[in-house]
């Protein structure tokens, strides 16, 4: 593809090719003209979709369901879909986690390639092969490991984009970033100033840096879990308000309260530079007012103690250090310890939502 970048990331199954290009999608769908498409349902009359076999997805947390997969893999068998043939997801974060899922169920497995649409599903969840499913009202309970055999990210889909979606991809790109250290923080803020002229160089920095953490930690059992950082709030919180907020406004609310739990508890050290990132990012996104009011203490704190990162030890906590970057705590599981967690939520909302 010309004018175009490129990646590869090493998995336990073989390696798969990123490739960023802004006519990535286009291209992707003239090499394979005969896969199966699995589509957000806002991109079904796209032009380039005309006379392809197409399956859409409502893309909402409702829908990231195993019913939902179950109705994909039926939905593959009545088009006859069978082990030679190969699908290919376009969408965001709820797309992907459904069309993994359903990908590596269908037959056993059915080979497969991703175009994601969204900012946050550029710079952070295309790679690594996870898919995560919610399960009645646990959130992310069920889910896989089953890379891709590409991924084609097109920043031409980001003029499709609210600046709240800008936003929230934004927050995945900033927790990785700090995740992995000062340095590669400070050369994440410097692309983020030069985002809206030059898209395509914080999306390489974002995948290059979390690439580090797939390769060293595959599995989510060592490194990779650091990247839970902001999560483990930020889901708790989603639930608490009906999923009112979107997912990576939540991680800029999540790394924000955990910035705050750890420096009032003493188990993690203040970082107001990210503080200041992550509450510009925050406040781009809409009705956390009205998030703030739906707030419900009771869903949080079920949410938050059923965070499947904590252990029988404690509660599993990613938190800023004395670093400048984060690392894994493990605080007790009592009722203080859950009282300051919703506490520094409940401060952040009033504070972004005033």
């Amino acid at each position: 593809m010309s004018g175009s970048s490129s990646l590869t990331v090493s998995s336990s199954t073989g390696q798969y090719g990123v490739t960023v290009a802004a006519d990535g999608f286009t291209q992707l769908l003239i090499e394979d003209p005969d896969a199966l498409l699995i589509v957000d349902q806002r991109f079904e009359l796209l032009p380039e979709l005309e006379g392809r076999q197409v399956l859409t997805i409502t893309a909402d947390e409702q829908h990231k369901t195993l019913s939902e997969v179950e109705r994909l893999l039926i939905a593959l068998r009545e088009l006859g879909a069978g082990r030679s043939d190969r699908l290919v997801a376009v969408g965001g974060g709820v797309v992907q986690d459904v069309a993994t899922l359903a990908a590596q169920l269908y037959m056993r497995g059915l080979p497969w390639k991703y175009a994601p649409t969204t900012l946050l599903g550029m710079v952070d969840s295309c790679i690594g092969g996870k898919s995560s499913i919610n399960a009645g009202a646990f959130k992310n309970l069920v889910g896989s490991f089953y890379p891709p055999a590409e991924i084609v990210v097109d920043p031409s889909f980001l003029e499709t984009l609210p600046d709240e979606a800008i936003a929230s991809g934004l927050a995945e790109s900033t927790k990785i970033a700090y995740c992995r250290g000062p340095e590669t923080f400070a050369s994440y803020l410097g692309l983020e100033s030069n985002f809206g002229d030059d898209p395509e160089a914080l999306i390489l920095h974002s995948l290059e840096t979390k690439r580090w953490f797939i390769e060293d930690d595959e599995f989510d059992n060592g490194s990779r879990r650091l990247l839970n950082f902001g999560h483990s709030f930020g889901h708790a919180l989603e639930a608490a308000t009906g999923f009112a907020v979107e997912h990576g406004i939540a991680v800029a609310l999540g790394m924000l309260s955990a910035e705050r739990f750890g420096r009032e508890t003493d188990l993690g050290t203040a970082a107001p530079e990210l503080v200041a990132h992550a509450e510009l990012l925050a406040r781009r996104g809409t009705g956390l007012s009205e998030a703030a009011d739906r707030f419900d203490r009771s869903v949080f704190e079920r949410s938050f103690l059923a965070d499947k990162k904590h252990g029988s030890d404690g509660l599993h906590l990613i938190l800023p250090s004395a670093s400048g970057s984060v690392a894994e705590v493990v605080a007790e599981r009592s009722d203080e310890v859950v009282a300051a967690a919703t506490g520094s939520v409940v401060s952040v909302l009033d504070i972004v939502s005033s």
